[in-house]
């Protein structure tokens, strides 16, 4: 029942609907017929015609081609009423022209302003309002979120400082906060830029590497320079104080001053506290050069013992190989004397 009901509505209004715009277009034609009429009957008056040619003439004197287009409008309309062409420039002339006037119709076309439709009365009584994500007080809300998610001291330091090293990585810093995620970080970067200014903070922080880094060599270099200056003249001092020693005389100074050392210290003078040190640095030296000796014996022994080895192992295969021959050869006289 309700579903007829509802047809039936449906039918009724998609009339109305169709009976109001038959009467709208036959009511359009009949007053447009009648402006025609209107138009056509001014402007063929012998009064507006006589004055049309005087301005025409007017204006054709100062802009010359108005007088070229008026002719170009007339030469138009008589083929058209002819209906025929009588060479290839006529022809020519008629598709510039039509393509001309197709351009300037494309272009007032452009130009005109299409007025709103007229829709009924019931459509224009329906009205929505969308309020959907209205502000009424834009201040007030900005106030209210200032406290919903507050920023300490630290945790803006931390963010400052973690940024600068991972830039708009908020992912990452956002690791390092605990009760921030990444919209919040995302945000209060947004709020903070300008007041912050990141940008000068990551420059400052690159010019302080490189000055740093050009810096760490010179002074690398100048205390390498310092010691072994140091060096060369702690031995030329020990060398002008003790000579030339042997490496004898180098392995019972060493034996002295690991008894010297075992004992309790004794008040001496300058030149024996020089020679102990040059004796220290001669059995360092001593012991360098002793090592590096017995390396290089060591090595020798290994190639000697390595190459008697390999010579006792040569011998010991090719006698077993002189063996299983001569067994060999016994078993094969043997078949044949047995055959």
């Amino acid at each position: 029942m309700f579903k007829k009901r509802l047809v039936d509505y449906f039918k009724r209004r998609t009339e109305q609907r169709e009976g109001r715009e038959r009467y709208l277009t036959e009511t359009y034609a009949k007053l447009q017929a009648a402006w025609a009429k209107k138009v056509e009957r001014v402007e063929n008056t012998k009064r507006r015609r006589e004055r049309e040619a005087k301005s025409r003439e007017l204006y054709e004197k100062i802009f010359p081609e108005l007088r070229k287009q008026r002719e170009d409008k007339e030469r138009d309309h008589r083929l058209g009423t002819r209906g025929a062409v009588r060479s290839e420039a006529d022809m020519e002339d008629v598709i510039e022209r039509l393509q001309e006037q197709e351009m300037e119709d494309k272009k007032m076309h452009s130009l005109a302003v299409i007025p709103p439709l007229l829709l009924p009365e019931d459509e224009r009584s329906r009205k929505f309002a969308n309020n959907n994500g209205l502000v009424l007080d834009p201040l007030r809300e900005y106030t209210e979120r200032k406290f919903l998610n507050t920023w300490t001291e630290a945790e803006k330091e931390i963010f400052k400082e973690k940024y600068i090293g991972n830039p708009k990585n908020f992912g990452q810093i956002a690791q390092f906060l605990e009760r921030k995620t990444v919209a919040d970080c995302v945000q209060y970067y947004y709020l903070s830029k300008k007041t912050e200014n990141y940008k000068q903070l990551m420059r400052r922080v690159k010019v302080r590497r490189r000055k740093g880094a050009a810096a760490q060599p010179h002074n690398s270099g100048s205390a390498a320079a310092a010691a072994a200056a140091e060096a060369a003249a702690r031995a030329a001092a020990q060398e002008a104080a003790i000579g030339v020693l042997t490496r004898n005389r180098r392995g019972d100074l060493a034996d002295k001053e690991g008894a010297s050392n075992r004992s309790t210290p004794q008040p001496g003078d300058l030149k024996q506290e020089v020679k102990e040190e040059g004796d220290e640095d001669g059995k360092k030296r001593n012991k360098n050069s002793n090592e590096s000796s017995d390396d290089e014996t060591g090595r020798k022994r290994e190639t000697k013992a390595c190459s008697f080895l390999s010579l006792a192992i040569s011998f010991i295969l090719r006698l077993l190989r002189e063996e299983r021959r001569e067994n060999l050869d016994g078993c094969d006289s043997k078949e044949r004397k047995g055959g």
